[in-house]
């Protein structure tokens, strides 16, 4: 997550600079803007399911630092799903079993 890190790193700064200059406010960029051009739109596309213009700072904000966190129990369910898996090697179509005989 170093886009978010180097995000919220610039947006204290900002803030900081903002609060002590009394000659002019610096504008803070939106998250929005700070990502290649096409990556909002998957995003808002695949992930948000929503149009652009509907998603607001505050969810880009939780969006991004979504991934900050993870959840354990998810690689737990996925270890336990991979351990049933087996391969069938008897397949006439595949030809692993040839494969392996010829080996």
């Amino acid at each position: 997550m170093s886009f978010m890190d180097s995000y919220l790193v610039y947006e204290r700064r900002i803030r900081s600079l903002n609060t002590g200059t009394k000659l002019g406010q610096l504008r803070l960029m939106p998250l929005s803007s700070c990502i290649e051009h096409k990556t909002p739109l998957r995003i808002c596309d695949y992930e948000l399911q929503r149009p652009e213009l509907e998603v607001t700072e505050e969810m880009w904000k939780v969006y991004f630092l979504k991934g900050r966190r993870s959840d354990t129990r998810d690689y737990a369910r996925l270890a336990a799903a991979m351990r049933s898996l087996t391969m069938n090697t008897k397949l006439w179509w595949s030809g692993i079993g040839q494969n392996l005989v010829e080996a």
